[in-house]
């Protein structure tokens, strides 16, 4: 993924890894060696103004100095998310920061709008098809995968066992085979990216999902979880709704589990969720990765450098 390096462009740092490896903390250090300096997120469930706490923006009160937060809150509960959307809707503000020489970071463990954001991928802007969305809605996820191998079977072969297995992925990539007509191109930076992977030992991934998934229960995850069901009538079918934990809390919350259920249950789901991730940014190519050993005070003064501008 790192491109040939244009000496005219200015360069992007794209920090990436699974779930509670450490991504924003590690910008946040970079930042405070800088004089001014724009994160962005690309995470799928974080562009939502709800659910800050289960969904873990984990954005200090207190920012280095001169640095901004971008990616987060621009969406409603009941909006839907798309890669083409949130690359609209960021895509300018990036632009806008190089152009005032200011260093850019963009963290995140969704591979897709990382990538959408430092690659062409001129299919984002296929638009949803309502008529075949509500056709493919009854059929189980093995008809999916059946239709996507009968459509596109060495397409079918390269997704994961996640993508493979993801309905709302399946009829995405149906969908996007089926499209009539060319998409409009997709817009793209004028960048140097320079991407990094933070990995986790199997031990320790766990360990940290484990503290997570309890700080989050107990900073107030299960009454966010419950005031926005009773805030949308008690539904619980909206797309922020699919945010790892939210099913686990709404089955608390309804008598079906007991709270230890709940969290073991939530814990999984981030593991699971974690092995997905790593299987997808391993098969990118260009990625630096750092373990837990590696000094993170001294890898943020070495990248702060690189980003450093003139």
């Amino acid at each position: 993924m790192n491109i040939a390096m244009n000496p005219e462009s200015q360069t992007i740092l794209v920090i990436c890894g699974p779930t509670a490896s450490g991504k924003t903390s590690l910008a946040l250090a970079i930042a405070s060696h800088l004089h001014r300096c724009a994160i962005f997120s690309a995470d799928s469930r974080q562009t939502y103004k709800d659910l800050s706490i289960l969904t873990g923006k984990d954005i200090p009160e207190n920012l280095p100095q001169g640095t901004k937060i971008y990616g987060t809150d621009f969406l409603e509960a009941d909006e839907n998310i798309s890669i083409a959307v949130f690359v609209k809707k960021t895509l300018p503000l990036i632009e806008h920061n190089l152009s005032q020489k200011i260093p850019v970071i963009i963290v995140g463990g969704s591979g897709l709008y990382l990538k959408a954001l430092t690659s062409n991928l001129s299919d984002i802007n296929i638009p949803p098809d309502p008529k075949l969305r509500e056709e493919l809605a009854s059929l189980s996820v093995s008809d999916l995968q059946d239709k996507l191998r009968g459509i596109d079977q060495a397409l079918f072969n390269r997704l994961n066992h996640s993508d493979q297995n993801n309905p709302r992925r399946l009829v995405r990539h149906i969908e996007k085979i089926l499209s009539v007509g060319e998409p409009s191109p997709a817009p793209s930076l004028s960048a140097n990216f320079h991407w990094i992977g933070l990995s986790l030992s199997p031990a320790t991934q766990k360990k940290l999902i484990e503290k997570r998934v309890n700080d989050r229960v107990g900073n107030g995850a299960i009454d966010e979880v419950s005031k926005l069901i009773f805030r949308l009538g008690g539904d619980k079918a909206f797309s922020l709704s699919t945010s790892l934990g939210f099913k686990e809390i709404a089955d608390y919350l309804d008598g079906e589990i007991n709270n230890k259920e709940m969290v073991d249950s939530w814990v999984k789901s981030e593991l699971d969720y974690a092995r997905a991730q790593m299987v997808w940014f391993k098969k990118q190519p260009g990625i630096i990765w750092y373990d837990e050993t590696t000094d993170k005070d001294a890898l943020a003064v070495k990248l702060a450098s690189k980003l450093q501008t003139k």
